[in-house]
């Protein structure tokens, strides 16, 4: 097979997935603004409504962390959903003939469920890939906490420039990315 055979294919999955459109393209800037606007909401609502701030480390549910950043990446074009809509709107999301719940880390996350698709599955169905180096727009799954215990994949933080996060559920804004212990970071493909 000749590799213009193999792209021809890619363009067709894209566009069947976003019903017969090109995949959007991410808009980095808008995605960390968004980001920069909103990481120390209060959790009682969706960011952009009736934000009340709350201080660096303080708890923020029940909105979490796999919201803040599938908000962060509807403001950057990525997904189709109103960045200052309720969780309700990221749960059931389509593409492909899949459907993902971006409320979630991703399917290593016991709070997807066994057999279901989350943010990172999302991520990866639209192209995204690993990577090594954390910058605006990447999105790392690290090691969250359940009654003091370790669990991985059980946290999402969203990077706002080189090495560096901002965090939801946990108010953590400007964070190097070396004081979490990463699973997985993705970033769009160029």
């Amino acid at each position: 097979m000749s590799p213009s055979w193999l792209w021809s294919v890619a363009l067709l999955f894209a566009a069947a997935s976003w019903g017969g459109h090109a995949a959007p393209t991410f808009n980095v800037t808008e995605a960390v603004n968004f980001a920069d606007r909103t990481w120390n909401c209060d959790g009682n609502s969706p960011p952009c409504h009736r934000c009340r701030t709350v201080s660096s480390g303080s708890t923020q549910d029940p909105y979490g962390c796999a919201p803040y950043v599938a908000h962060c990446l509807a403001a950057g074009g990525l997904v189709k959903a109103d960045k200052c809509g309720d969780e309700g709107q990221y749960d059931g999301v389509k593409l492909g003939g899949m459907e993902y719940n971006l409320n979630v880390v991703a399917h290593q996350d016991p709070n997807c469920g066994q057999g279901n698709l989350c943010l990172l599955d999302y991520l990866k169905a639209l192209g995204w890939r690993r990577t090594d180096v954390v910058r605006a727009g990447t999105v790392c799954a690290v090691v969250g906490e359940d009654n003091g215990q370790p669990v991985p994949y059980g946290h999402v933080v969203f990077g706002v420039a080189h090495d560096v996060v901002n965090a939801h559920n946990v108010a953590e804004y400007h964070r190097p990315i070396g004081d979490y212990t990463i699973n997985e970071c993705i970033m769009a493909s160029a």
